[in-house]
């Protein structure tokens, strides 16, 4: 969630844009935050045009809350999501999301598992160093669906 948000400042700064603290809902990562996370942000900020949801579960929330508030995606508000592209191509419009490498994510920890139990034993120091953590950078992508209007090119 920190180098989530991390990249959302960021993106925020490299593009001018500004990323004040009271546009940024901190939810529990449930569907009930989306939900009152989306509602509260549109009461704060009525003028706003788009949101990104962080987590898919709050992404579902937000759609709901969205949904039943009677808000028009792309129209009066663009919708980019966090994984779960099934959810994606379910909602209408098609969600746009940033997707995770799920397979290769299972993967890299399947082979981390297996080289530490390989691994497991006393070091020279006498402590075990199958524990050592490792961070591991995997690429996203954008998967786009039709919830993002470019105002731009609108009408």
């Amino acid at each position: 969630a920190r180098q989530r948000m991390r990249g959302y400042r960021e993106a925020c700064e490299k593009n001018g844009i500004v990323c004040a603290e009271d546009y940024i809902f901190h939810g529990d990562d449930s569907i009930e935050s989306g939900t009152c996370g989306i509602e509260t942000l549109r009461q704060m900020h009525p003028e706003m045009t788009a949101v990104v949801i962080s987590n898919y579960r709050m992404t579902i929330g937000a759609m709901i809350g969205a949904n039943e508030s009677g808000i028009e995606i792309p129209g009066e508000l663009s919708v980019v999501g966090f994984d779960n592209p099934q959810f994606a191509r379910a909602v209408h419009p098609k969600l746009t999301i940033i997707n995770q490498p799920v397979d290769e994510i299972g993967e890299k920890a399947a082979e981390i598992m297996l080289q530490r139990l390989g691994e497991i034993g006393v070091a020279e120091n006498g402590e075990s160093d199958a524990s050592a953590r490792r961070h591991i950078w995997l690429g996203t992508t954008i998967l786009e669906g039709r919830s993002v209007l470019d105002r731009n090119n609108a009408e």
